[in-house]
């Protein structure tokens, strides 16, 4: 019995972007973003453009769906990594206003 390729395709896309919701999950738990790397996340954002680009121009759903969603969850690990970032910073600065104001 033959494997449909959109059967194949669905496994991998979904294990493909799957791959992420771990990242998310340990991102929420400890707020540690600092081995994250920007262009990395960047560039996954712009391969998924560019995917479902393709996937709309030959109308392959399948290819659409997954790489909107592989765009959010990078999107989303950009988004928490800006945030922490930006949250330490401004710890830093409420930390020394307090202290330099005592």
């Amino acid at each position: 019995m033959p494997v449909e390729p959109e059967f194949i395709a669905f496994i991998a896309s979904m294990l493909g972007v799957g791959g992420t919701l771990p990242q998310i999950i340990k991102i929420i738990r400890t707020g540690d973003t600092r081995a994250l790397s920007y262009p990395t996340y960047l560039m996954w954002v712009i391969g998924s453009m560019l995917w479902v680009s393709y996937g709309l121009a030959e109308a392959v759903y399948s290819i659409v769906f997954w790489n909107c969603v592989s765009f959010m969850t990078a999107m989303t690990v950009i988004n928490l990594k800006f945030k922490n970032e930006n949250k330490a910073l401004f710890d830093q600065d409420y930390h020394s206003e307090n202290i330099s104001s005592h």
